[in-house]
C-alpha cells in the first residue's frame, strides 16, 4: 500500500517545489513597497535588535497584514483583530531576542465565586493548547502564545499560528467556564 502512495507523494511534493521556485524565482522582479519596508525593518532588527528597531519591524509587518497597530507609552504594540485587542510586549521581547510572545488580555472577567472553576479552566485550556497559555491576571483571564525563534525576524513565520493558538486557548477556557458544574 505504501509503495503505491509514496510515488504520488513524491510527485506532488516535487510539483509543489517547482511551482514555489517558479513563483519567487525572479530576483529582478519588482517587490511591493510594503515588502521592501518589512525587509528593511527585519534587516535593521537583526543587525541591532533595539527596542525601536523591533517595534518598527513588528509595526511594518502588522500594517502590511492589515492590522491597525500603535505603540503605547511603555513601548508595547497594541493591535486589533476581529474586535479583539492584542498586545505585542516589545519591551519584554527585547530582553531576549530569541523570544516572541503575543497577548490577548482580559478576555473573561472572573467573578469572585468562580476563581476555583476558572483555575481549572486555565489548566485545561493551557494543557490542551500547543504554545498557547491562559493566565488569571487581576481577576481576568488572559491568553498568550509564547515561542522561541532563532532570529527576531522569524516571528513572521509563526505569527498566524500563534494567533490561532491564542484563539484555541481562549475558546477552550470559555467552553470550560460555560459548562454546567457537575453535581457532587
Amino acid at each position: 500500500m505504501l509503495s503505491r502512495i509514496l510515488p504520488s507523494c513524491v510527485l506532488i511534493c516535487g510539483l509543489m517545489c517547482v511551482t514555489a521556485a517558479q513563483e519567487g524565482s525572479d530576483p529582478a522582479a519588482p517587490k511591493p513597497a510594503a515588502a521592501d519596508n518589512l525587509q528593511n525593518q527585519q534587516d535593521q532588527a537583526a543587525a541591532e535588535p533595539t527596542l525601536e528597531n523591533l517595534q518598527q519591524m513588528y509595526l511594518a509587518y502588522l500594517k502590511g497584514e492589515g492590522y491597525p497597530a500603535e505603540i503605547d507609552d511603555d513601548g508595547t504594540i497594541i493591535f486589533k483583530k476581529e474586535g479583539g485587542t492584542y498586545l505585542l510586549p516589545v519591551p519584554q521581547i527585547v530582553k531576549d531576542n530569541n523570544y516572541f510572545t503575543l497577548v490577548y488580555p482580559g478576555f473573561w472577567k472572573v467573578e469572585d465565586g468562580d476563581r476555583t472553576r476558572a483555575l481549572e479552566a486555565v489548566n485545561t485550556a493551557t494543557a490542551d493548547t500547543k504554545v498557547g497559555k491562559v493566565y488569571l491576571v487581576r481577576g481576568n483571564a488572559w491568553a498568550t502564545a509564547e515561542v522561541f525563534v532563532a532570529q527576531p525576524a522569524q516571528f513572521e513565520g509563526v505569527f498566524e499560528r500563534c494567533m490561532a493558538c491564542i484563539t484555541h486557548a481562549r475558546q477552550k477556557f470559555i467552553a470550560e467556564m460555560r459548562k454546567e458544574a457537575a453535581p457532587e
